[in-house]
């Protein structure tokens, strides 16, 4: 494929991004989101840093969500700006981050906001994520080559859901009890097993039969295996019948019921056979070492437990419980189990009832003063310091000799814009980092005013002279975030006090300005440069990850199957096996070690792994688009693009510029996230095609006010290694689409 099509989807990526972001704010906007920003730090711990905009009341500031096991480490800072809370705290993660699930936790609910998650790791690996409202989670991708490390953290977490079922589950606790009852560990290691393979053949049955019961019929399938247990528990051993049997068939339902328990809340994706078998193995690992503790503790007790009435009264107590948690299932399940579902899956911040408060689709950041003829808005970027200001036509008519008539006709605009930028620069002066530059570009426009924002006219109309408004933008190049400026305004009679506000990607500041007081001053005290870094991505050798904890734990417990063996009690020694299995499962993610492959050279990424190849490529190019000086643009994508397709890339960016400037604002590229690959074909020396998902996430400020925009991008890409560094070659769009 020639370089062409990388110069044609890049452009159509850039434009999209800069110009869309800009457009059509008639499309509704979030409000400006919950920030949260983790860095790790040379240290090993993990810097945390959260921006919640003032639209929230101090006690309804929410926190970061942080695997567990982290833990703060010295004193939290906080800091009332003005439009943000920012906090900032220091947290030691002894697991890492790395595939661990990261994400933000309100007091109280979330009133429908979103939160923008960016996640700096020491490899080197970014990722940035936005959840929407009422998703108050998200796992960090694993590294490069971590598809091992991912099935170990899946297999642990999945084992500890079905242990979690199984401790939380009345009718799960009543089939422990009734088992102990039965007062003999082999016994209830056998019925155990039997309850284990009878869940393990009906989810195999079920995934191949597409056979499913609803949650609440398969706890009912227990609970009267209990209270038919129980009943049996009253007899003498030598009187007991069809033990196993019961057993059986409390498996059968509850595995046939086991999709419909372990399936997530929320999600349209159905677990898998595999998730399922694994999610019966922690629930079964559970159930061992429990009867071996309450047989044990039966033991310590000796004869006067055993020959107490206290069995008796407890099998009866069991039996009884689980026949009315069977008859109030049987009787409320369904309205239950739906009550339930609807309570899990509708989250509070997703409510909008009558009475709801339902925040406006764009952020206005200035204080709002219609009445005022002139108003002062300063937008500092990474890269820029816009100047803008709208001014009321009728108020300054008579200054720039606008002809007389109720209204202004197309032909005479031009004339009137120019001498109201004239008139702006005049009774203006803007001194930047204790310079004063020249503006780089200059706009006037007619201009509509709403809820939404500030939009130029797209083609000249007729303009009403008593109801018109202008709005004049200057923009200002710096090399990065600007140190510090000021605005100097002199006051007109038309206009005695003028309000002037000033915007960082962090803060926002009104003042009004008077003949007193005409300086609006800002000076750079973000905690975060909004300047964006670009990093090249190195080619690593492919990995291979040895779970060492969980070969450990293999090794004994083959040991101590190998003991019961040889004394002869096979139901205890396939009951160690099992609780074996789910200890290495559950202690894999421990003590693993990557092992770099040296013959591994030329390898081809699978899909995991050029997901987080091009989760550090695509960024680096939006970044790389952001910057406003032409030299800067083609050394950052020198690092992400190939030679040969980087003239025609750096070419068309220019044009994506011109058009950016003509639509009037500049998007912040906040969010870049890879959410998938799903596909990967290797080509020549190690380069791959790839059809890839991701979205791109911005901010717009404009004329005072602030619009979030969301991007998603499907796409065929061609990623090849270049003396060591990952770069893109080719780029096919095959579908966009604007999400937010």
């Amino acid at each position: 494929m020639t370089p062409a099509p990388l110069a044609r989807g890049l452009a159509v990526v850039g434009a999209v991004l800069l110009l869309g972001l800009v457009a059509s704010t008639s499309v509704a906007d979030d409000v400006r989101p919950v920030k949260v920003l983790v860095k790790e730090l040379p240290s090993g711990a993990y810097d945390v840093q959260w921006e919640v905009p003032k639209v929230l009341r101090p006690e309804a500031i929410p926190s970061p969500k942080l695997p567990e096991g982290c833990r703060p480490e010295g004193e939290r800072t906080f800091l009332d700006r003005p439009a943000a809370w920012l906090s900032r705290q220091t947290y030691g993660c002894p697991g890492g981050l790395a595939g661990q699930r990261l994400g933000i936790r309100f007091p109280a609910y979330n009133i429908t906001l979103s939160t923008l998650l960016r996640v700096e790791l020491a490899s080197g690996d970014r990722y940035a994520h936005l959840l929407s409202p009422g998703e108050d989670s998200w796992r960090v991708p694993e590294p490069s080559g971590g598809g091992v490390s991912a099935a170990l953290r899946e297999g642990r977490e999945t084992v500890l859901a079905g242990a979690r079922h199984f401790f939380t589950s009345p009718v799960h606790l009543a089939f422990l009890l009734v088992l102990a009852l039965l007062g003999s560990a082999r016994a209830g290691v056998r019925l155990a097993t039997a309850f284990w393979l009878a869940q393990m053949g009906a989810v195999v049955l079920g995934a191949t039969l597409g056979l499913r019961l609803p949650a609440t019929l398969a706890e009912i399938g227990v609970a009267l295996a209990v209270v038919l247990l129980a009943r049996e528990a009253l007899r003498a051993p030598d009187d007991r019948r069809q033990l196993t049997l019961l057993a059986v068939g409390a498996g059968v339902a509850h595995g046939l019921g086991i999709p419909s328990l372990a399936a997530v809340p929320g999600s349209e994706t159905e677990p898998g056979v595999v998730f399922l078998l694994v999610y019966v193995l922690g629930m079964d690992a559970a159930l061992l070492v429990s009867i071996g503790v309450l047989v044990g503790l039966g033991h310590v007790g000796g004869g006067r437990l055993v020959s107490s009435r206290l069995p008796t009264l407890a099998a009866y107590g069991v039996g009884a419980a689980a026949f009315a948690f069977a008859l109030s299932a049987l009787l409320d399940g369904p309205a239950v189990a739906a009550e339930e579902a609807e309570r899990r899956l509708r989250l509070p911040s997703m409510g909008t009832g009558s009475g709801a408060t339902v925040l406006p689709g764009s952020r206005r950041l200035a204080s709002n003063t219609p009445d005022a003829a002139i108003q002062n808005f300063l937008a500092v970027g990474a890269f820029e310091v816009r100047h803008e200001v709208l001014v009321r036509l009728k108020d300054v008519a008579a200054l720039v000799s606008v002809p007389p008539g109720p209204e202004l006709g197309v032909e005479e605009q031009d004339g009137v814009k120019e001498r109201t930028r004239e008139l702006v620069l005049t009774r203006s002066r803007l001194e930047l980092d204790g310079e004063d530059p020249e503006p780089l570009s200059q706009r006037v426009d007619f201009v509509t005013l709403d809820a939404k924002g500030v939009l130029p006219r797209p083609e000249p109309v007729p303009e009403s002279v008593e109801n018109a408004w202008m709005g004049v933008t200057f923009v200002y190049l710096t090399e990065t975030t600007a140190r510090e400026l000021s605005l100097t305004w002199e006051p007109l009679d038309a206009a005695v006090e003028i309000p002037a506000t000033v915007t960082d990607p962090e803060t926002t500041r009104s003042e009004v300005l008077t003949a007193d007081q005409p300086v609006l001053r800002w000076v750079n005290e973000l905690a975060e440069d909004p300047a964006p870094t670009v990093t090249a991505v190195e080619v690593a050798p492919a990995t291979l990850t040895v779970p060492l904890a969980s070969l450990t734990v293999v090794a004994a417990g083959l040991l101590l199957v190998g003991v019961a063996r040889r004394r002869r009690r096979s139901p205890h020694g396939l009951a160690l096996a099992r609780v074996t299995v789910a200890l290495a499962v559950l202690v894999g993610p421990l003590g693993t070690v990557a092992i770099a492959l040296p013959w591994s050279e030329g390898w081809t990424p699978g899909a995991r792994e050029a997901q987080g190849i091009l989760a550090r490529i695509l960024p680096n190019v939006y970044r790389s688009l952001e910057s406003r000086s032409e030299s800067a643009v083609f050394d950052r994508l020198a690092l992400s693009v190939t030679g040969e397709t980087l003239t025609d890339v750096y070419l068309d960016h220019r044009k994506v510029l011109l058009m950016e400037e003509r639509g009037g604002a500049r998007a912040r590229v906040e969010a870049v996230e890879v959410v998938a690959v799903d596909t990967v074909e290797a080509t020549e020396s190690g380069a791959f095609w790839a059809e890839a998902v991701w979205t791109v996430g911005g901010t717009v400020t404009h004329f005072g006010h602030r619009h979030f925009r969301q991007n998603r991008y499907d796409a065929r890409v061609e990623v090849v290694p270049d003396q060591g560094v990952w770069k893109l070659r080719t780029v096919e769009i095959l579908d966009e689409q604007r999400l937010r």
